[in-house]
């Protein structure tokens, strides 16, 4: 079975034979392009993808050159396969190849639709809307028949997310699979590294169990990747089909990892926000708990917080302070050099800062003299 990289060999040796054929160089037809001769060379050995803008451009340099209808339709049903992958049983007939490349070029504007629809899900506040928006864009630009989005827990890889399309039923079993830790890998997952079951009898780069319940329900094709955050894997999404299909495209496959970054970034913005509550929770308990009067200023030296002395030494509620700047409270700048003494409601004060780590917000404790 051929995999993507095959394909992209074969339209690089089909490539590499018409320039011979028509006498263009491998540097002619960089010039021409705009790019280096090493691109070119990897083109035609099939290590780079061949962008749309420049297949266009091969196509009608070639044209130029004489070369025939077959040639040209040959090129471009390759071009295409590498793309969006065909069903094997297609067969090329004389007017398909302005309908391939319609077809790709629809599969380039998904793309955009798919980028979009991914930024206003960083974009949300809410994790769980914003990962069930992703799976949401998986399953409608990208899913086979189920998607399912696994995380990680202390001893087992619990199903947080999960979609089927609406004429096939839910898989069941696939809730909670116990695992003791998340070793249990058949090989070191990479972030950039797929899962790619094209029989249900292979297993590469799947979890064991996980890999036996795919079998068991009878999956003929598996796409996934696993998810990062922080340095650590802790989970990954899967696409899963009952259908007897080649492989998947390689749009799939794009959004299945471009999905998996975003859940990287929303995961890592949620774990930092996590933190800092946790930071602000300690620091407002400690806070509260000072039998002299103490502050908590923001980043940009907004009152946050005081405990009950600040609010008597101030002579007002919480309510009413929180919100107003440093200098406005006291008559300072808020990178002034600490401690400093102040003369608050007729009493003596002297004011120091701390700064808590590396959070953002300034921590000022007044002590009566």
């Amino acid at each position: 079975m051929n995999s993507s990289v095959d394909k992209k060999k074969e339209l690089g040796l089909w490539l590499k034979l018409l320039l011979t054929k028509h006498g263009l160089r491998q540097n002619k037809l960089a010039a021409e392009l705009g790019v280096t001769c090493q691109y070119v060379s990897q083109i035609c050995v099939g290590k780079t993808s061949l962008p749309l803008n420049h297949f266009d451009r091969i196509h009608k340099l070639l044209l130029s050159q004489g070369a025939s209808d077959d040639d040209l339709k040959k090129l471009s049903y390759l071009y295409v396969d590498s793309r969006v992958s065909l069903p094997d049983s297609m067969q090329i007939s004389n007017d398909d190849y302005y309908h391939l490349l319609q077809e790709l070029k629809g599969y380039v504007e998904k793309e955009r639709v798919i980028n979009a629809c991914l930024e206003t899900a960083v974009g949300t506040r809410n994790y769980d809307d914003a990962m069930q928006a992703i799976l949401n864009t998986i399953s409608t630009y990208a899913a086979r028949q189920y998607c399912y989005i696994y995380r990680y827990e202390p001893a087992a890889v619990r199903l947080m997310y999960s979609w089927h399309a609406p004429d096939v039923p839910p898989i069941k079993g696939f809730e909670l699979i116990d695992l003791p830790t998340p070793t249990l890998w058949d090989k070191t997952l990479e972030a950039h590294e797929l899962i790619n079951i094209y029989d249900p009898g292979e297993t590469q780069l799947v979890p064991r169990d996980i890999a036996e319940l795919f079998r068991r329900n009878n999956f003929r094709a598996v796409l996934g990747t696993g998810l990062w955050a922080d340095g650590r894997l802790y989970g990954f999404i899967i696409l899963a089909s009952l259908k007897q299909i080649r492989r998947f495209s390689e749009l799939e496959e794009r959004v299945v990892l471009s999905a998996a970054r975003v859940i990287q970034l929303l995961t890592e913005r949620q774990t930092a926000a996590e933190r800092q509550e946790r930071a602000q929770a300690e620091t407002d308990a400690l806070l509260h708990g000072m039998p002299f009067p103490a502050f908590r200023f923001g980043e940009t030296g907004e009152l946050v917080s005081l405990n009950t002395a600040g609010e008597q030494l101030l002579g007002s509620s919480a309510a009413e302070l929180c919100g107003r700047d440093v200098t406005d409270l006291f008559g300072i700048a808020p990178d002034s050099p600490f401690p400093v003494t102040l003369n608050l409601n007729g009493k003596s004060c002297s004011l120091s800062a701390v700064r808590q780590g590396e959070h953002t917000f300034y921590f000022c404790v007044p002590a009566m003299a």
